[in-house]
C-alpha cells in the first residue's frame, strides 16, 4: 500500500448514471446496452435517491475516503457541453459537502464507462476524435464546480475495459466486435488524448486552486 493512502478507502457504485424525473437526463450508453440487467444497475445506483442515508452510513462505519463517479449526462444532458444541468451540479455539490462535513475525503472519477448516449449516436463515441474536445469541456466544468473541495481526481476508470470489452470482445457497451483489429485501438487512443486534454486544461486554468493527484487507472486493467 503506498504511503499516505487511506487504509479505510472504499468504493461502492461503478456507474453514477440514474434516470429520475427530478433530473431529466438521456439514458447513458452503459445502461441502454445492459438490456435485462438495467434493473440491477439502477439498484446499485440508488445513491441518487438515498444520498443522505448512504453518507451517514459511510461516516458511521468510520470510512475516511469515498470514491464515486460523475455521470457525464447529468452534467451535460446532450453530452456536448452546450448547457449545464444545474440540478446535476447541485446534486454532486450536496454529496461532496455532506462527505466533507463528516470527515470523509471525496475521490472523484470523471469517467467510469458512463458515456452519454447522444455521443454514441451522433459521433460513434470513443471512435471519433471529436469526443476529445467534448471530454475536455466536461472535465473543465467539473474542475470549476467541484475543484475547490475535491482534491483527488481520476480521469478514466479502467480505460482498457472500454477499449477491448466495448470495441473488440463486445461484452461491454457499445457491444461492438466487428472490427477487433482497429476499433479498440481507436477507443484507447482517444481516451488517452481525452485524458491529456483534461490534464492540460487543469494545468492552464486550475493548477493553483485544484490538486490533481491521480492519473487514469492503469491500462493493464
Amino acid at each position: 500500500m503506498p504511503g499516505g493512502f487511506p487504509w479505510d478507502f472504499t468504493y461502492l457504485d461503478s456507474l453514477s448514471g440514474f434516470c429520475d424525473n427530478r433530473v431529466q437526463i438521456p439514458i447513458s450508453l452503459g445502461l441502454k446496452e445492459h438490456g435485462t440487467r438495467v434493473a440491477g444497475v439502477i439498484a446499485s445506483g440508488m445513491l441518487f435517491l438515498i444520498q443522505k442515508e448512504d453518507v451517514e452510513l459511510i461516516a458511521k462505519l468510520g470510512f475516511g475516503a469515498y470514491r464515486f463517479s460523475i455521470s457525464w449526462s447529468r452534467i451535460f444532458p446532450d453530452g456536448l457541453g452546450n448547457k449545464i444541468n444545474e440540478d446535476g451540479i447541485k446534486y454532486y455539490n450536496n454529496l461532496i459537502n455532506a462527505l466533507l462535513e463528516r470527515g470523509v475525503e471525496p475521490y472523484l472519477t470523471l469517467y467510469h464507462w458512463d458515456l452519454p448516449l447522444t455521443l454514441h449516436e451522433s459521433i460513434d463515441g470513443w471512435l471519433s476524435d471529436k469526443i476529445v474536445k467534448y471530454f475536455e469541456v466536461y472535465a473543465e466544468t467539473c474542475f470549476a464546480n467541484f475543484g475547490d473541495r475535491v482534491k483527488h481526481w481520476i480521469t478514466f476508470n479502467e480505460p482498457l475495459q472500454t477499449a477491448v470489452n466495448g470495441y473488440a470482445v463486445g461484452i461491454f457497451a457499445p457491444g461492438r466486435s466487428e472490427h477487433p483489429l482497429t476499433e479498440p485501438y481507436l477507443a484507447a487512443h482517444y481516451q488517452l488524448l481525452a485524458h491529456a486534454a483534461a490534464v492540460s486544461v487543469y494545468n492552464k486554468k486550475f493548477q493553483v486552486t485544484v490538486t490533481l493527484l491521480i492519473p487514469p487507472r492503469a491500462f493493464h486493467y
